[in-house]
């Protein structure tokens, strides 16, 4: 009977755990973090049939999937991940990134240094030694 129980808490869990990855994946699109589930996937370096399997319950939710979440979108609660406690992101929302602002709006100062060297876009990918 204790076997059956701690079998059926830990499914309990998993599910729980699953449930808040997907609400995570659903805000991180609303907010414009992520395009995709594979955006999100690239970026923490796994197939996207592996966000599938997690969101459709066929994969448990790792603690160690979870700190690779939390390396990529340092934003992101590994507790509440994990057990649901807490919120969901931690700091101020508002200095969250989105896919439109890049890094810290790194591609508003891109385009700000691409105006004032009077640069074109081919110009600048030479000039960073790149090609398009």
């Amino acid at each position: 009977m204790i076997a059956d129980r701690t079998i059926q808490q830990e499914s309990t869990s998993d599910y729980s755990r699953n449930q808040r990855f997907v609400e995570l994946l659903d805000e991180l699109k609303s907010r414009r973090i992520i395009y995709n589930d594979a955006d999100f996937a690239a970026r923490v370096h796994v197939n996207r049939s592996y966000i599938s399997e997690l969101k459709n319950n066929r994969r448990k939710l790792t603690e160690q999937f979870v700190r690779s979440i939390c390396h990529e979108f340092h934003f992101i609660s590994s507790e509440w991940l994990l057990s649901g406690d807490g919120n969901m992101m931690e700091g101020d929302p508002d200095a969250i990134p989105s896919y439109e602002t890049g890094c810290g709006g790194m591609n508003e100062r891109i385009k700000r240094l691409i105006q004032n060297e009077n640069l074109t876009y081919s110009g600048f990918a030479e000039k960073i030694e790149i090609s398009e």
